[in-house]
């Protein structure tokens, strides 16, 4: 039997083990994604002639037994299982070309893997790896894609995981979501030596620096060496200021994410930005939002507002204005309404009772309203008025019951006063009573003095002159 494979299928228990001491017939072991647990068995190993050991997307646990006796081993893919404790040394006696342990629950510190000069493929991601990252000279130098992201590393992030100064060979490195920091390393351009420069990162398609701390401004160095990068991603760091003018302008970037996070770059953003950094973004101060078609900041208009670094502007809440680039909005205060921009006055005759109105209500029959009024004031008794009336002399006194009231006004005019019709005369409630025929009206120290009858005195609200019925 040359392989051994029964991958995707629905199996589960355990790994048998394997006996005997001569070498099994088998070059090819996978049985990836079924639903095998318990350890893996030391007696595994005793299969010499394996060159691929293939049992990822399983439920083994335990640690990784010694393969010192697989000679033969090129590929090691464990990736995805419950698999812990540290990676044992053994290993780096292997020609492995392919290392996927990711997915699992290995913890530092890592074996010295420079020895192993034919391994291209490293996956350690999604581990419990902490501390500093590792000396990248213990990983070899035919190393083309190392990935160590979601693991617990921290401290600062060296200038040979983003360079060839240690691995010769690296096209593609991920440390994203760690707890690096500090500043992203610039890459050295001694006068003269541009060309050397080029040779340090000539070969890296990829790098993702995602989800750390990472701070400072984006070395202008990168935009202008980074020549083949196909992949940048940066995003949910702590970085700011200018994105470098030249990103991108020397790279087939397919995948840019530079935004996300904390990350708060000033400003404009460059112009010639690659369409695969379109979703990139700067901050705004407050009042204003980021405009993509221009890459740059615009003031949100009027009845519109935005807090700091915000995407869009967002609409006042009803009852409530701003004007063109506002961070909050002001809310319309009792005797006022909203129109986008302005707080306007309500009318006399119409009210806002509460703050945030977007309309003003008109007082009903009866009640009067001064302009900016937040409250309709009832007309005196025995008077009444129509609806949206704007004074107290919109109110009248009542004609009924007869004969009537007649309405007398303070010196302020401010006040009213329905008084009773008096005997002898008629009232149309909004002016001074008439005489009835054959009654007199007179002043009252005049009517004193006559004795003619019958007479009525009407009190001192009459100046005119004695006037008599034929």
């Amino acid at each position: 039997m040359k392989a051994f494979d029964f991958s995707e299928n629905s199996f589960s228990g355990t790994l048998p083990e394997f006996e005997g001491t001569s070498p099994s017939p088998i070059y090819y072991f996978n049985l990836m994604y079924n639903n095998l647990s318990g350890t893996i068995p030391q007696s595994l190993t005793s299969l010499t002639l394996v060159t691929a050991l293939l049992l990822a997307f399983n439920q083994l646990t335990g640690t990784l037994p010694d393969i010192t006796n697989m000679t033969a081993l090129s590929r090691l893919v464990l990736n995805s299982n419950h698999l812990a404790g540290t990676i044992p040394q053994s290993i780096t006696s292997r020609p492995l070309t392919q290392l996927f342990l990711q997915r699992n629950q290995f913890v530092s510190p890592l074996p010295d893997l420079s020895s192993l000069t034919l391994l291209t493929e490293i996956n350690l991601a999604s581990n419990l790896l902490s501390g500093s990252l590792p000396n990248p000279h213990t990983f070899p130098k035919s190393t083309q894609s190392l990935s160590l992201g979601d693991n617990q590393y921290s401290g600062t992030l060296p200038l040979e995981y983003v360079t060839h100064y240690a691995l010769k060979k690296l096209q593609y490195i991920s440390l994203a979501n760690n707890n690096l920091t500090g500043t992203l390393p610039p890459i050295p351009i001694a006068i003269g030596a541009v060309a050397a420069a080029y040779n340090l990162v000539k070969n890296i398609h990829g790098l993702g620096l995602n989800g750390n701390l990472l701070n400072g401004t984006i070395p202008f160095s990168y935009g202008e060496f980074y020549t083949v990068l196909a992949m940048l991603d940066l995003s949910d760091n702590l970085l700011s200021g200018t994105i470098p003018s030249n990103l991108g302008q020397k790279s087939g970037l397919a995948t840019c994410i530079l935004s996300g996070g904390t990350n708060n770059y000033s400003c404009p953003l460059p112009p010639n930005l690659p369409p695969a950094c379109g979703t990139t973004v700067c901050n705004c101060p407050a009042g204003q939002h980021f405009n993509r078609s221009i890459g740059d900041c615009s003031v949100c208009p009027d009845g519109f507002y935005s807090s700091f670094a915000s995407l869009t502007c967002i609409v006042c809440p009803r009852g409530s204005v701003s004007v063109a680039g506002s961070s909050e909005c002001t809310p319309c205060l009792p005797g006022t309404y909203s129109n986008v921009s302005v707080c306007e006055t309500c009318p006399a005759g119409q009210i806002s009772q509460n703050s945030y109105a977007v309309a003003c209500d008109a007082c009903p029959g009866n009640n009067y309203a001064a302009a900016n009024a937040s409250a309709c004031i009832q007309c005196p008794a025995n008077s009444q008025s129509p609806p949206a009336s704007a004074s107290i002399q919109s109110c009248t006194c009542s004609t009924i019951p007869s004969p009537g009231f007649f309405q007398v006004f303070g010196d302020d005019g401010a006040s009213l006063t329905c008084k009773h019709c008096p005997p002898g005369a008629a009232c149309s409630g909004d002016a001074l009573p008439l005489a009835l025929p054959d009654y007199w009206t007179c002043p009252p120290s005049l009517c004193d003095e006559l004795s003619i009858s019958p007479k009525v005195f009407f009190g001192a609200w009459h100046t005119t002159s004695v006037l008599t019925t034929e």
